[in-house]
């Protein structure tokens, strides 16, 4: 896993473990108690997150796990909560 920090619109820094796995074949790594999946946009690269949320089945693009919690808001579709991402990378 790698470690990811992503700039959400809200203006929180979320920082965590990144996997390219879905949740359901990867452990939770200790410490880090809360997973949420990343999207990418339907017309971007396919590696290029453009949410974080709650749950993802079409265009996830990953998996992240945080020590904290991720404040999310309604995205408007599917019931689903996330947050939107203007920003990301990842940390040597």
């Amino acid at each position: 896993m790698k470690t990811m920090e992503l700039e959400l619109k809200s203006g929180e820094i979320v920082t965590g473990l990144f996997t390219e796995l879905r949740r359901k074949k990867v452990n939770p790594p200790l410490g880090y108690p809360y997973v949420y999946d990343l999207r990418h946009a339907d017309d971007g690269d396919w590696i290029d997150p453009v949410t974080i949320e709650e749950f993802v089945v079409v265009n996830h693009c990953g998996t992240l796990f945080t020590k904290k919690p991720v404040p999310m808001v309604s995205l408007g579709k599917d019931d689903n909560l996330g947050a939107i991402i203007i920003e990301w990378g990842f940390i040597d």
